[in-house]
């Protein structure tokens, strides 16, 4: 297991593992690949306690708190991504249909979709929402962007029907298919 935590808006993901770290991985490109930085622990018996990072997650730096389950104390380490890993701020957040742009409307439900073959717009609990993010293949700082809180986010209402609803612990939707319902899992 790991410890992650997001950095600059989301500009950068990074991940620690939480018993003995070599190493500390960070992704520019939401994940789609990752970069190490070693990390010089003491002794195997380190671990992991934290990672603390600016409240609004609006900078590239933060520290990493680590431990050890057989001494007291805590010894923090500074990480600090804001060198040159960007070329420059994002473009043009407010015009998403220009090519040109850093940016794109993207909704929770867009995995739901894309995992079935229905391609049904979905419905979360009566609302569609579109958020405005980075594209992932996109490396700039949107740090530096100003997007009016209303704009971010814009929700729209819909209607649920039997699709949308989760099956229950244990159970899973066999298909998209309409009718089909919940299935226990195997095993």
């Amino acid at each position: 297991p790991h410890l992650v935590t997001i950095l600059g808006h989301g500009d950068a993901l990074v991940a620690v593992p939480l018993q003995a770290p070599t190493k500390l991985v960070y992704s520019l490109d939401s994940g789609s690949s990752w970069q190490d930085i070693a990390i010089k622990a003491a002794g195997g018996s380190t671990v992991v306690r934290s990672m603390f990072t600016h409240p609004a997650h609006t900078d590239l730096r933060g520290f990493v708190c680590f431990g050890s389950d057989a001494s007291p104390g805590v010894t923090l380490a500074a990480l600090d991504l804001s060198g040159s890993l960007f070329a420059g701020g994002c473009r043009l957040p407010e015009d998403m249909s220009n090519a040109a742009s850093d940016f794109e409307r993207w909704s929770p439900a867009d995995a739901l979709e894309d995992s079935h073959a229905s391609k049904r717009p979905s419905c979360i609990l009566g609302a569609r929402t579109k958020y405005i993010r980075r594209m992932a293949g996109k490396a700039c700082r949107t740090g530096a962007v100003k997007l009016a809180p209303l704009d971010i986010r814009s929700d729209s209402p819909c209607e649920c029907t039997a699709a949308d609803w989760a099956c229950d612990v244990g159970f899973h939707r066999a298909s998209y298919a309409p009718g089909a319902g919940c299935e226990p899992l195997e095993g």
